[in-house]
């Protein structure tokens, strides 16, 4: 933006719209439609629609920041209300089994862009004082259900707004969370390498697969907000703070439920069919960040695939922040789950997966993944006090039960875990490797 100094006037704006956004829309298209759509011409107008309507929508929306307008990130939660929101693709399954694209992304302004622009850019010549237009409009805001939270209060992996994420859908995001988990389990087990051309490379299936796999991941980020979770808004002095409460328990233990699917094996194992087909790199073919690291060397790792989206899930629900504000309402609601509660809730999650498959490379992994996760919790040094406390108190039985284990791995993990309760010691190979960047969509 050009911008006048003295007045803070937008002269002029220049919007440039690079390709990225589309060649990953065109990625998860084709990775979601391929399976359900058989006909080659029709996938591929399917496909380059929505790759469109993202644009579409994204050139409205840095438009907006021309105008002036910030983000608006609480929008997804009334019917996708602006484009100042991040959108995800809305993917909904059809009535016969398939799956649609049809409606990916909105098209044209939503409420909310409307009421602002009113707000921000009317002429009240002529009618009734413009303090009492612009009231009018704000009290329509309400009528309407709108809300506004933008960056400073949806960016952070700690942030408590129940509503306020980017790149989500859906007006409950934990619900949101339980359908996308179910459309993702649908896709991969149709998932198909027809997507490909016979004469391309079947290592690059993977760069498809990484965001069909990975599909939940900001919708992880939203309902993750509920846990913890406490709502208000922007207040003026003579609001009143009456909403300014704690998300509800019910809501937070619905929250949790849901969560701990996205750290369990039957979630998170590659289905056989899709791992005979990720192969190494052809000759000629790059590495690339957009694909999963592993253990295995040139091998595509399934098991470090699941371990880091695991780590990624247990990461917001361990955040510090976010388990400092469940010691704090547990006191005062002990229906809310506590830092001590949850930790036994993964735990258990994890320590039964492992018991129902002692040999499986993903439950080994997975359990050792979410002990690792709750060690750096406990390590951080934005902890309080008396949070950490409690949580090194459930380690300790964590602790207890491992060492009771016949298992030499399950052992193992024991005496490192007792060695870090002792001595502050605990090995870093037990970090799994970071996700595939997959922000901006």
């Amino acid at each position: 933006s050009v911008i006048d100094p003295r007045t803070g006037e937008i002269i002029k704006g220049h919007v440039t719209l690079g390709s990225l956004r589309v060649r990953q829309d065109m990625k998860i298209a084709e990775g979601l439609l391929t399976p359900f759509i058989e006909d080659r011409s029709e996938l591929k107008s399917a496909v380059k629609n929505m790759a469109l309507a993202r644009i579409r929508q994204l050139s409205a929306h840095e438009i907006g920041h021309t105008l002036g307008i910030a983000h608006n990130f609480a929008a997804s939660a009334s019917d996708r209300a602006s484009v100042m929101d991040y959108p995800h693709p809305l993917v909904n399954l059809t009535t016969d089994g398939g799956l649609s694209l049809s409606n990916a992304y909105t098209e044209g302004l939503g409420v909310w862009d409307k009421q602002v622009l009113a707000y921000g850019y009317s002429d009240f010549g002529g009618m009734p004082s413009s303090d009492e237009q612009l009231a009018r409009i704000l009290d329509e805001n309400k009528t309407l259900n709108l809300s506004f939270i933008s960056d400073r209060d949806a960016r952070p992996a700690g942030g408590a707004h129940p509503q306020a994420h980017l790149w989500d859908n859906g007006s409950e995001p934990v619900t949101e969370l339980e359908r996308l988990l179910s459309v993702r389990q649908q896709v991969l087990d149709n998932f198909s390498k027809d997507m490909l051309n016979s004469d391309q490379p079947l290592s690059q299936l993977q760069s498809i697969f990484v965001p069909i796999y990975l599909l939940h991941r900001y919708q992880t980020e939203a309902a993750v907000k509920w846990l913890g979770g406490v709502n208000y808004h922007y207040y003026m002095a003579d609001d009143s703070t009456d909403d300014y409460q704690p998300v509800g328990a019910a809501r937070q233990q619905a929250a949790l439920k849901q969560l701990l699917k996205t750290i369990q094996a039957d979630t998170l194992r590659v289905p056989s069919h899709i791992k005979q087909w990720l192969v190494p790199s052809a000759y000629g073919e790059s590495s690339s960040r957009e694909n999963f690291s592993g253990k295995t060397g040139l091998i595509p790792d399934t098991v470090s695939m699941a371990a880091s989206a695991a780590d990624h899930s247990l990461s917001l629900m361990l955040n510090s922040q976010r388990l400092n504000r469940l010691a704090q309402q547990h006191a005062d609601n002990d229906r809310v789950p506590s830092p001590a509660g949850l930790m036994t809730a993964i735990f258990n999650t994890v320590f039964s997966d492992w018991e129902n498959a002692k040999k499986a490379p993903v439950q080994q992994r997975l359990l050792a993944t979410a002990i690792n996760a709750e060690v750096r919790a406990v390590k951080n040094s934005g902890l309080a006090a008396e949070t950490r406390l409690v949580m090194r108190a459930e380690l300790a039985e964590q602790q207890q039960k491992l060492a009771k284990s016949d298992s030499l791995l399950v052992k193992q993990l024991a005496k490192d875990l007792d060695k870090f309760l002792n001595e502050g010691q605990w090995p870093e190979q037990y970090e799994p490797e970071p996700l595939p960047p997959g922000s901006p969509i």
